[in-house]
């Protein structure tokens, strides 16, 4: 016999991935968006359909335990983006907003809040190169999306908090 009808499935892989251009591979992926602290806003966006599969809140072991299962599932078919806070500059207690309202007190809350959210995306971030699984920092942006532009924007009608937003933006239209 020869080797396509003795492995009918490999021979049929290579043949498709042979004609699909790298574009074509690339609109074919899934992307899992990642803000990370500890509400973690978690999404998963399918290129193909343009749509996303998933859209929550988990904590971080609910993330690294998604990011597992989803790997498993689908291989290098996947690429995690990371909203890393470690991106940016460090944060001066002028910077902080209202920063005559919080007071010492919630300076402090505020520094340590953004100090735990560096660090959930550092550790994120080692999993995801300890383990090989493709992926990509973003720095965060200061934009936050309301409920109602997110909506008109992605077509998505489930209810959504801005760390499911902030998620699921950062994959919106890969």
């Amino acid at each position: 016999p020869s080797p396509r009808n003795a492995y009918p499935n490999i021979w049929g892989s290579i043949h498709i991935i042979n004609l699909l251009s790298p574009a074509q591979i690339m609109s074919r992926l899934t992307y899992i968006g990642i803000d990370p602290g500890v509400a973690t806003g978690f999404a998963v966006y399918n290129s193909y359909d343009k749509t996303f599969e998933k859209i929550e809140t988990t904590d971080f072991w609910g993330c690294i335990g998604a990011i597992k299962g989803l790997f498993a599932e689908l291989g290098f078919g996947m690429v995690v983006v990371v909203d890393n806070p470690n991106l940016n500059k460090a944060v001066h207690w002028n910077q902080i907003p209202d920063v005559k309202k919080l007071g010492i007190n919630g300076k402090c809350k505020y520094a340590q809040n953004v100090g735990m959210n560096k660090r959930e995306a550092s550790l994120i971030i080692q999993f995801l190169k300890l383990h090989n699984i493709p992926h990509k920092a973003i720095k965060p942006t200061a934009t936050k999306k309301d409920a109602t532009y997110f909506k008109r924007v992605t077509k998505y009608k489930g209810r959504t908090n801005q760390h499911e937003r902030d998620a699921a933006m950062l994959v919106f239209g890969l």
